[in-house]
């Protein structure tokens, strides 16, 4: 009797120190560790505890699951000695993870129907993560976004439209750029992971938006792909808070892997904010990883490199078919113009000729038949783009200038920190070439005379764009900052805060120049201004841009018209130079000059350009 007392006791006690060391607070050492918080989400707090990201209580099976990782693996082994088939049909992953530790027996799912279809529905041979490049025109891919592509067994290289995709999105329940903004930072919205067909995603970003898409192709054994698979199914019932900085779809794909590969413990890459182009970064940096990277083309992309393989008598008529393409009459049946048809249908019309009863499907079905009619010699072309240009050879997101700054006559040095991401005179590689996004960039000069230190500027957001061109067709651009600067040309430093506002009309047929004229206007307000405490600017003027990929030029020109204190209207003349030097260095140099009736000024400023 006492024997047997003796044994439970020591049994235990095993147990309990089998859990201490699986989940001591103060040293994660082990992989095993490691693995059951990133399965579960589990993130520490300031307090030295933890906190499942997971906001649904049915994720969990103790009650304090969400926040207590020991009593959460010791009420899922109690658990499944009653209810093993509920547990293992509902978290299969988790499942296998307890069997692997061998703290449970192998789990059986032959009765799990839902998870076993599931699985079939599946059926991988691979797995992709998949960047589709920066949106401007939306605020929530303004940087880019990632999302899972599984290739399906049996469906081939060729037919990737047939494979799934996994995507990780906020629940977004308001239009209003204002509630959107404040939700997005706060966590206002819920976000959840979702699986459809990857020919949805193909149409949505490489069609409808016409952004491109980079495929990182995993390297990932056999056995992993299951394990992939049955976290999949978990985490399509887990809620989240999706905050826009830390919360999105880039940390949470770098979570997903994480529980997949615990080994390389890839979240701990992770800065404070993330953002897509790092999380490719981050795969990319372990040699072992990823196995092949493809490229597919935007819609606008495969239309332009077709259009610039026409002659100018094949150019006149595909302007005629643009002008009007529903009274287009086919009567060429030049191939290379038929493809080009299809592709500008495709292209500027991509809503309309997915739906079989509207005007454009049905004259789209007219040019598909006039093409397999077609003969003569077609002309190949090639779509895909250089290596060097994905996401991944782009520059680091934030950034820190150091230079010398020569203005008013005074010399100062010149410093400053941008928190993210990319300054339209920013090396271009991995970027759009037709603009630039930023947040969060101070600027400050330390006058070497006076030896006084002085705040240059604040961008909360500042975002120039540029759109894409398509022959001579030119198309409204806009920028908007946001933020507080020191108005240098008034006699003394006058800061305040201020909004700025652009159109540009871009007339360049080249994305690696840029001519524009341009509108833009500015409000400020400060109680420092004499006699009104509201300065407008409004600002016509012209740009140009030239981007060799081996230096950046830029050469802008504005007039001033001030209504404001302390200043007069004047002519604004200014140069920019950028050339990279490595991925993630730089060197800028800019020359301004402003001419009044008054006086003229001149700031120059050369900085050395370190992103991180």
């Amino acid at each position: 009797m006492k024997e047997g007392l003796l044994r439970k006791a020591f049994f235990f006690m095993l147990k309990k120190a089998l859990l201490f060391s699986l989940f001591s607070i103060n040293t994660l050492t082990s992989q095993v560790d490691y693995q059951w918080l990133k399965l579960l989400r589990y993130e520490g707090t300031f307090f030295g505890n933890y906190q499942s990201q997971v906001i649904n209580k049915e994720f969990f099976i103790n009650e304090h699951g969400n926040k207590d990782p020991q009593a959460e693996l010791e009420s899922s082994i109690d658990y499944i000695s009653k209810n093993p088939t509920d547990f293992y049909c509902r978290f299969p992953a988790r499942s296998q993870y307890l069997y692997k530790r061998k703290l449970i027996t192998k789990p059986n799912f032959s009765t799990c129907e839902k998870f076993l279809y599931f699985k079939r529905k599946v059926n991988p041979s691979s797995v992709a993560i998949v960047f589709a490049s920066y949106y401007i025109n939306n605020p929530s891919s303004m940087f880019g976004h990632t999302f899972i592509k599984l290739n399906k067994k049996g469906k081939g290289n060729n037919n990737d439209l047939l494979h799934w995709g996994a995507n990780f999105s906020a629940n977004v329940t308001s239009s209003n750029p204002l509630i959107y903004g404040l939700y997005g930072v706060t966590g206002g919205f819920s976000a959840n992971y979702s699986l459809l067909p990857y020919y949805f995603k193909v149409r949505e970003y490489a069609e409808s938006e016409s952004r491109e898409l980079w495929e990182y192709h995993l390297n990932i054994p056999d056995e992993h792909l299951e394990f992939f698979v049955s976290h999949l199914w978990e985490m399509e019932k887990a809620l989240f808070n999706y905050y826009y900085f830390n919360g999105n779809c880039s940390s949470q794909i770098i979570n997903f892997l994480d529980a997949i590969f615990p080994e390389k413990e890839l979240s701990k890459r992770l800065t404070t904010f993330v953002i897509p182009s790092q999380t490719i970064r981050i795969l990319t940096e372990d040699e072992n990883l990823i196995k092949e990277i493809r490229f597919r083309p935007s819609n606008f992309q495969k239309v332009s490199k077709r259009w610039e393989s026409l002659n100018q008598d094949q150019k006149k008529e595909f302007k005629d078919f643009k002008n009007d393409p529903l009274k287009y009459e086919l009567t060429n049946k030049d191939p290379n113009l038929l493809d080009v048809y299809i592709d500008y249908l495709d292209f500027k019309h991509p809503i309309e000729v997915a739906k079989e009863d509207t005007l454009f499907a049905k004259k789209k079905h007219q040019v598909l038949i006039a093409r397999s009619e077609a003969t003569g010699e077609v002309k190949k072309i090639n779509f895909q783009e250089s290596e060097d240009k994905a996401p991944h050879h782009a520059h680091k997101e934030r950034s820190v200038p150091l230079g010398y700054k020569h203005f008013k006559k005074q010399k100062a040095l010149s410093f400053g920190y941008r928190f993210s991401m990319h300054n339209i005179m920013d090396p271009t590689k991995g970027y759009s070439p037709l603009g630039g996004q930023e947040m969060g960039d101070f600027k400050f000069f330390y006058l070497t005379k006076t030896k006084k230190l002085r705040f240059q500027s604040f961008h909360l957001l500042n975002i120039d764009t540029y759109p894409q061109l398509f022959g001579f067709n030119p198309k409204i651009g806009w920028s908007m900052t946001v933020g507080a600067k020191d108005y240098f040309d008034t006699e003394h430093f006058e800061k305040a805060p201020f909004a700025k506002h652009g159109l540009h009309l871009n007339l360049s047929q080249n994305q690696s120049m840029i001519f524009a004229p341009e509108f833009h206007y500015s409000i400020g307000y400060s109680d420092s201004f004499i006699g009104n405490d509201i300065r407008v600017d409004l600002m016509p003027g012209l740009s140009f841009f030239s981007d060799s990929h081996r230096a950046k030029f830029k050469l802008h020109y504005h007039y001033n018209f001030v209504t404001g204190p302390r200043s007069e209207n004047h002519h604004v003349y200014r140069a920019q130079l950028t050339i990279p030097l490595f991925q993630n260095l730089s060197w800028k140099s800019s020359m301004e000059k402003w001419v009044s009736k008054g006086q003229d000024k001149e700031n120059f400023q050369s900085d050395l350009n370190y992103y991180f």
